[in-house]
């Protein structure tokens, strides 16, 4: 598409679809809705006090409710990352949390403002926060399509299925957080290209340091889903700006100071958490982690259009609906046959982009459907950290994108249409049976009949000759992606009973009632207690460790014996107490869990600061002075002083 086309053309359409957006955004904001499962806890049937408008919080998104979340609302609690277990890091490098650092913050800009909570609404900016990947997606990814020879209409279509992938719903956001970057940084640097008002090179200046601090966000937005999201997004976009009739050289300098600027800024963050980056990188888990492609059951890979059914959650076999989620990855098919028939339409432009998207995507689709030679595939730097079930939850998102760039060429036949219909079905029919077999038993004949019919017409339509097909054809698409996600995550109001419960209350007091104490720190033998104690920003030692162990767990194992156990990253730590123990006994029962057996009488504990102890049953050891009850996530919560 040619600069007056985007310039003109689509000016005010975008402004309006911007202000739209944003408009949506701080609307939601305002409100303190979200999508997240906070109510999973279960501990509040007042609706004043759960917050749950409507739908079912999903257990399985413990990684959302029970870790991320709480780390945020701590963070606005306490105005720093210090509740965090002294047994860790500064948390920036897995979580993107900033410390006092300018450089974290002007990286991490939305996520530098939750220092701000104490004296900022704890709802409106947590949900301002949660939204930031869904809105940074609506806001700029059609852009970017539309640079790339997209219509908007077909833009914004694409940028839906992206926002509706089953991926992006069971993994709450996580793929549009790790695409953000690259869309942010495709965004601007597009956007300093084409720009040709006053003080030209002043803009660019600005666009390009925007740029670079959105590139700088890669490395820390969740490195096996960011690296080849953002990767192949901002890739994909200088390929076409180079490929732009006179725009070369400037997309040259407007990219390579980018990227200098992002090398830069990743160089000072990793100098200011070295040691942090050092016993992340010297972890069992996940730092030892390296990855080849291999060929995955197609139920992985191709199951997207079958998924509706998880949201009743059903009984699966050996898998949980965020492991089986994946991107439409079925749109290859689409892909394929209209990057062939629109080849001989594209100009210079168009067909960089084919090619530079077709490159990634043949990587991205052998890595799931073919077995690597193992040696190679864990050689082959920034491709082995990602796991090829990780691989199927994002590959989709690039071919659907493309491939709305693409429907604005394609001049296809009727035949051409009939033969992705038929070469869909061939591949979806035996991932649905192969589902209802293995996976999901509970599926039913329609529940496999059903998703291979509609893809099926949805792929005539979209490759039809007529343009009007073409548009029922991705309405029809968009209304049955939402069908299938709509109903995974909950409408949630407020913070509900992780901030304004009963228990979070008990411990808020017992908290202030002991400001000023030698030892500050608290001790929970659950991780919902431990996620009680960090949404409150409670100081804890137990919670979780996200980068790597610091050198205070030789307080609790001075020999080094259990290193093998504690030595993980983004991992859980809690305690069970046992006075029967002369000394800790420290084991790992899953690769992000850790549990320390101790004595809440151990000495160890007091090297440690611990003051308090939280517990799920009653303790009646001689150091403990009882400090209340309460209940939390349906079991007693029981309260100590350690003497």
């Amino acid at each position: 598409m040619s600069e007056s086309e985007v310039g003109a053309q689509h000016r005010y359409t975008f402004w309006i679809w911007w202000a739209v957006v944003a408009f949506v955004w701080l609307l939601l904001s305002g409100l303190t809705v979200t999508t997240s499962s906070i109510g999973a806890f279960g501990v509040a049937t007042d609706s004043e006090v759960s917050g749950l408008v409507a739908g079912t919080p999903k257990t399985i998104r413990g990684d959302e409710f029970a870790r991320n979340t709480p780390l945020l609302l701590g963070v606005m609690e306490s105005g720093s990352t210090n509740f965090v277990t002294p047994l860790t890091n500064q948390p920036f490098l897995t979580t993107g949390i900033p410390s006092t650092n300018v450089v974290e913050m002007a990286i991490f800009p939305e996520r530098a403002l939750l220092r701000l909570g104490p004296i900022l609404p704890d709802g409106a900016a947590f949900s301002f926060v949660f939204w930031f990947p869904v809105a940074c997606t609506l806001l700029f990814l059609p852009y970017v399509l539309v640079a790339w020879g997209a219509r908007f209409s077909h833009a914004v279509a694409g940028t839906l299925l992206v926002v509706l992938s089953p991926s992006a719903a069971w993994w709450s956001w996580g793929p549009l957080t790790s695409i953000a970057p690259g869309l942010l940084a495709s965004a601007t640097v597009i956007a300093g290209v084409r720009y040709g008002g006053r003080s030209t090179w002043l803009v660019r200046i600005l666009l390009t340091l925007v740029a670079g601090a959105a590139l700088a966000r890669v490395p820390w937005s969740y490195f096996p889903w960011s690296l080849p999201l953002s990767g192949s997004i901002f890739a994909v976009s200088i390929a076409v700006l180079v490929c732009t009739r006179g725009k070369a050289k400037v997309t040259l300098v407007l990219a390579g100071c980018a990227a200098a600027i992002s090398i830069a800024a990743t160089a000072v963050v990793l100098i200011t958490n070295s040691v942090a980056f050092t016993a992340l990188s010297e972890t069992v888990y996940p730092g030892a982690r390296r990855a080849s492609g291999e060929a995955l059951e197609w139920s992985f890979v191709f199951g997207a259009p079958f998924l509706g059914v998880l949201q009743d959650q059903p009984q699966l076999v050996n898998y949980n609906p965020s492991e089986l989620s994946s991107s439409w990855n079925i749109a290859i098919v689409v892909w394929v046959l209209a990057a062939v028939t629109a080849w001989v339409n594209l100009d210079r432009v168009g067909r960089a982009h084919v090619v530079t998207v077709g490159f990634i995507l043949l990587v991205g689709y052998s890595w799931v459907l073919i077995d690597w030679p193992i040696q190679l595939g864990e050689s082959i730097p920034g491709l082995n950290l990602i796991e090829p079930n990780r691989m199927t939850a994002i590959i989709g998102i690039l071919a659907v994108a493309s491939t709305s760039v693409l429907l604005a060429s394609v001049r296809a036949r009727v035949w051409v249409a009939a033969c992705g219909a038929v070469a869909v079905s061939v591949i979806l029919v035996p991932t649905g049976l192969d589902m209802s077999r293995e996976v999901i038993p509970s599926m039913t004949v329609s529940n496999t009949v059903i998703p291979v019919v509609i893809v099926a017409v949805i792929v005539l339509l979209v490759l039809s000759p007529s343009p009007r097909a073409v548009y029922i054809g991705l309405v029809l698409s968009v209304v049955g992606a939402t069908a299938i996600v709509y109903k995974v995550g909950p409408i949630q109001h407020g913070l509900g009973a992780l901030r304004n419960g009963e228990a979070a209350m008990a411990i808020a007091n017992e908290v202030d009632a002991s400001v000023g104490t030698e030892d500050p720190y608290w001790a929970a033998d659950g991780v919902q207690l431990g996620s009680l104690l960090a949404a409150n920003g409670v100081p804890a030692v137990s919670g979780e460790a996200w980068t790597g162990p610091s050198e205070l767990w030789l307080a609790l194992d001075p020999s080094g014996q259990y290193e093998p156990e504690w030595n993980r990253a983004v991992s859980v730590v809690q305690f069970s107490w046992d006075d029967s123990l002369a000394d800790p006994v420290i084991k790992s029962p899953q690769p992000d869990l850790v549990v320390i057996s101790v004595s809440p009488c151990d000495p160890a504990l007091k090297k440690l600061q611990i003051g308090h102890i939280i517990s799920s049953r009653e303790l009646s050891s001689a150091c403990l002075t009882p400090a209340g009850v309460t209940e939390w996530s349906g079991l007693n919560a029981y309260l100590y002083q350690l003497q």
